[in-house]
């Protein structure tokens, strides 16, 4: 069996890429090297939403972590971190283009390699697409389900990342079975710390909030509220939700609507709500009253007019997307992600469509209409919104229903091509098609 080996890369620095150095801080077998995985940089969303987090505080499981990307006994890897180590910032695109299409045939060496570079250049979902696709193809190198299990971490998913390790480590030859067993009690450590910080902070709220409905409020305990929900919010697991954060910063505003730190928080909340008209509300307010800003700097930096941070975005909305399509096919694990972030975000809608179209495929029928009730109630308008809702109400049996969405589909519709789908859907599940205008 061949290897596996571990490299240490400096951190990474703007216009250029880490390069390899020796690894002298911990016992490890000889030959081997540790590289640092660049902790948070890259967590769902891309480094612009670490930086937020950063910014304007919150608890962080992958913050604990001190994980490793692994290379395999290859040469061949060896070099490819070393040339992306040298090769300028502006030429890694076309790198990593000459790697893709060598894995275009799905040779798995390639797909390895190709994953590899995506993960050190940064592109650490595309890295775990193709590692879940190499271990779901047959038996890999342990540096793929190690790697897979650091990329889950650098997402902000620490219970996948415990379930790829769970499920390699224990039959895995050394030294990578001495490594999963590693990470996962840190893991444990660092769920537990952030178990305490969360209770701290749960403490601190019930004390702020007591102190406000007996009428003694000390200077800032709204905002203190405020801050207090927005970290709970950043943490993993937590049940506070993007609503009540946003009323506990409204309340702060109503007293001064040019409170600064509040209209931070505002800020921050709205990033990964839906509604870019709210954020862009907000960015501008706070423009005005502290143009200095940390966040607005990072917000910047997320919707600069820049080719790589158009790409990150790009490749959040196609994982969202895939999470989402994930979620209606019937992965249980997409599911248990979307309802998380429903629970985070629930003003966006996309995550309940998700949802209530899970439950509908499962047969589901109690949760498939709660859903759809409630968004039916709550995105009047939406256009996607009714195309769904109609289809579920169609589904269940409530032909009123399904004729009034559908309807609302075709008249909300932004284009042709929106009407058309909608056309083809109610030909599709055999409701009555009017004329469509323009026709025959």
């Amino acid at each position: 069996m061949k290897g596996t080996r571990w490299c240490r890369c400096a951190p990474a620095r703007k216009q250029t890429e880490p390069t390899v150095s020796p690894f002298h801080d911990r016992a490890v077998p000889s030959g081997f090297w540790h590289q640092l995985l660049r902790a948070g940089e890259q967590a769902y969303g891309g480094r612009a939403t670490q930086g937020l987090m950063t910014a304007l505080g919150g608890a962080n499981v992958t913050d604990a972590l001190s994980w490793i990307w692994v290379l395999d006994d290859d040469p061949a890897e060896h070099r490819l971190s070393e040339e992306l180590g040298a090769t300028p910032h502006a030429a890694v695109p076309r790198l990593l283009h000459d790697l893709a299409q060598r894995a275009a045939g799905r040779d798995p060496a390639a797909l390895r390699h190709f994953a590899l570079a995506l993960a050190l250049a940064g592109r650490i979902g595309e890295a775990a697409d193709l590692w879940r696709e190499l271990l779901g193809s047959g038996p890999q190198p342990a540096a793929v389900w190690l790697n897979l299990s650091t990329a889950h971490a650098a997402s902000g998913q620490p219970e996948r990342a415990a379930q790829v390790l769970r499920a390699h480590g224990p039959t895995a030859g050394e030294p990578a079975r001495t490594e999963a067993g590693r990470r996962l009690a840190e893991l444990d450590r660092a769920q537990r710390q952030i178990a305490r910080e969360t209770a701290m902070m749960e403490s601190q709220l019930a004390a702020v909030r007591e102190r406000l409905q007996h009428g003694e409020a000390r200077d800032g305990d709204r905002l203190r509220v405020a801050g207090l929900l927005y970290a709970m919010f950043r943490t993993p697991a937590s049940t506070v939700t993007a609503d009540e954060v946003q009323a506990a910063v409204q309340a702060v505003l109503d007293e001064d609507p040019a409170d600064p730190a509040a209209l931070e928080l505002l800020v921050g909340i709205r990033i990964g709500s839906g509604d870019d008209l709210q954020l862009g509300e907000a960015v501008r307010r706070l423009e005005q009253v502290r143009p200095d800003s940390p966040v607005l700097r990072v917000v910047r930096e997320m919707y600069h007019d820049d080719p790589a941070l158009a790409r990150r975005e790009a490749e959040h909305h196609r994982r969202t997307q895939d999470l989402i399509m994930r979620t209606v096919r019937g992965d249980q694990g997409a599911e248990a992600q979307v309802r998380d972030l429903h629970r985070h975000f629930p003003r966006n809608p996309e995550y309940r469509i998700a949802l209530m179209m899970a439950a509908r495929n499962r047969l589901d029928r109690d949760e498939a209409l709660r859903h759809a009730d409630e968004l039916a109630a709550g995105w009047d308008g939406e256009h996607r919104v009714h195309f769904h809702v109609a289809q579920v109400y169609w589904w269940t049996g409530d032909r009123p229903r399904t004729y009034q969405h559908f309807a609302r589909a075709l008249a909300t519709a932004a284009d042709a091509r929106d009407r058309a789908d909608v056309y083809e859907m109610m030909q599709a599940i055999g409701a009555p098609v009017p004329e469509e205008p323009g026709r025959g």
